[in-house]
């Protein structure tokens, strides 16, 4: 297993990790004689992420739901906000509203700012004759222009993984109460 991680990371992934998956399970041209069990996969996530544990919580919040509502009132929405929780709920929003708020309103304000510094450049090099010190202008402004694309990244990377997060003990959740 040393010697494969030496020789670069995706041969000892798939040295370690997947031939022993394949040698164990068949490959997918044998799909007919796999025999993969639940039980013999890694957990991956937290184990209350995991498809039976999200269908045992789902079935718990369903019955609360269908107790206190009634069968015919019992609302899937109401279980959805209980199983992923006000807290998870507002951390998407807040992600959600960051991205918003910097693709749409940041981009205008760097826009309209570096208007307003080239107007007053253009004025400054008409009353001076000459421009300024531009180092500290030009700096500031690859700062924040570089800004842009990592922020995004940012927001983006958060919003995927809580709404991974989300599908997964949804769907899992669901699935797993429905075909037991």
């Amino acid at each position: 297993e040393e010697e494969a991680y030496r020789r670069g990371w995706l041969q000892w992934l798939t040295v370690s990790w997947a031939s022993p998956w394949v040698a164990r399970w068949g490959n997918a041209f044998q799909t007919a004689v796999d025999k993969v069990k639940l039980l013999d996969l890694p957990q991956l996530g937290l184990r209350e992420w995991q498809a039976k544990e999200c269908g045992d919580q789902f079935e718990r919040l369903w019955a609360a739901e269908v107790r206190a509502a009634g069968a015919a009132e019992a609302s899937l929405v109401n279980v959805m906000v209980k199983l992923w929780t006000k807290k998870v709920l507002w951390y998407a929003t807040a992600a959600q509203a960051g991205r918003i708020f910097v693709t749409q309103l940041y981009v205008v304000i760097l826009i309209e700012q570096s208007l307003n510094y080239f107007y007053w450049l253009q004025g400054y090099v008409h009353e001076h004759g000459d421009l300024p010190n531009m180092v500290v202008p030009i700096v500031v402004c690859i700062g924040t222009f570089s800004s842009l694309p990592l922020l995004n990244t940012l927001f983006f990377s958060i919003s995927s993984a809580l709404s991974n997060r989300m599908d997964q003990q949804l769907l899992g959740g669901v699935s797993v109460a429905l075909f037991k």
